[in-house]
């Protein structure tokens, strides 16, 4: 009986204790009305985002991991149309991607590629891309890898959370290369609109 009483009264702190997170969050972002602040009406059309726009521009920052290693990068983004964008990026690698070796793998990319739209809506879009990807590769234990540039082509796709000026990545992409195995990476980025 003395468990079932515990049982209970943990639950009981618990629930009270999210009322009391949630009333202090609701205290501290309420906020008194004040017509100054009211914005105006804006019609659908004011409501397309940056990324829609003929020659705007993106920059952005990113990071991720790839098979055993993380990455951080810079792109540029040129919007050609209302779907379609080329994209220009640099990506820097390093980790231990090969089973039981111990020694430091480093790569260094440079990416351009191609890129549609399939899914655009106000503040959201699903682009797919397409191009080509080269990488000097740093490391000693693979002759191929050992201080060499690679080549191949990439594919990918990114999820885009556009926030006015600035817009919030989800990617993931493969790069086919002509030496060695190919290399997936999954990552983020933040992007901003340059005009």
């Amino acid at each position: 009986m003395e468990g079932i009483l515990k049982i209970k009264n943990s639950e009981r702190i618990a629930y009270l204790t999210l009322v009391i997170i949630l009333g202090m969050g609701h205290f501290l972002f309420a906020q008194e009305y004040d017509p100054t602040q009211q914005s105006e009406f804006k019609n659908a059309e004011s409501y397309f985002t940056n990324s829609k726009v003929k020659g705007a521009n993106v920059l952005e920052l990113n990071g991720g991991v790839g098979e055993k290693t993380y990455f951080l990068g810079a792109a540029f983004t040129g919007y050609l149309g209302e779907r379609s964008f080329l994209k220009g990026g640099f990506r820097a690698e390093q980790g231990y991607p090969f089973e039981g070796i111990d020694t430091q793998y480093k790569g260094y990319y440079l990416d351009f590629a191609g890129g549609y739209a399939i899914i655009q809506a106000k503040s959201f879009n699903f682009n797919i891309l397409g191009g080509l990807s080269a990488v000097y590769d740093q490391f000693s234990e693979i002759s191929y890898l050992d201080n060499q540039v690679n080549y191949g082509v990439i594919a990918g796709a990114e999820m885009v959370f556009n926030f006015d000026r600035i817009s919030l990545k989800l990617q993931g992409d493969q790069r086919t290369m002509f030496e060695g195995k190919a290399r997936w990476f999954a990552g983020m980025g933040i992007g901003l609109f340059l005009k």
